[in-house]
């Protein structure tokens, strides 16, 4: 058999091959399918400034649909934490394995952050959604990913400022 048969064969079964197989595609995320988007994860930093203080930490925040789980690790002064709920219920989980509730992840970091964080507005603001009520935060968006995705936003209420960097976004 010549050399060139042998390509030819070899390139007519790859080809037959590769018909046969499935892809799963998904469309590029934008701004405008982000809003619409209901299972996500991102990782980044999260600092906090408020009464004088600063903590800073990373955060791993997984979204799905309306539940979250986020942790937030590093020199935040109280090891790792991490917020998981839905509508119904929040939990704080500290660093001791200890479970805190409460009405609100805003009440409950409150008590045990000694700040709020706005997770329940925060779930729309970090995808650029404005939202009806702001309950007296000021949100600005401090930078973009080339295809328009939030990279650096910023949470303001009277003496508490929330910014969050975020290096990655993926959707599921």
């Amino acid at each position: 058999m010549s050399k060139w048969f042998k390509f030819i064969i070899i390139g007519i079964i790859a080809g037959f091959l590769a018909s046969c197989a499935t892809t799963t595609s998904t469309a590029p995320i934008t701004p405008k399918n982000l809003k619409a988007a209901k299972d996500w994860q991102l990782d980044g930093k999260i600092a906090v400034r408020y009464d004088h203080k600063a903590d800073t930490a990373n955060i791993e925040w997984r979204q799905n649909y309306q539940n979250y789980k986020i942790r937030l690790f590093g020199p935040l002064g109280l090891g790792a934490v991490r917020f998981q709920g839905g509508p119904k219920n929040i939990e704080l989980i500290d660093n001791k394995g200890q479970v805190h509730t409460a009405k609100s992840a805003e009440i409950l970091s409150q008590q045990i952050l000694g700040y709020p964080l706005p997770i329940e507005n925060l779930i729309y603001w970090l995808k650029g959604i404005k939202t009806k009520h702001y309950y007296g935060w000021k949100i600005t968006y401090l930078a973009y990913y080339p295809n328009g995705l939030p990279k650096l936003m910023e949470a303001h209420q009277k003496d508490i400022y929330i910014r969050i960097f975020i290096d990655k976004w993926q959707f599921f």
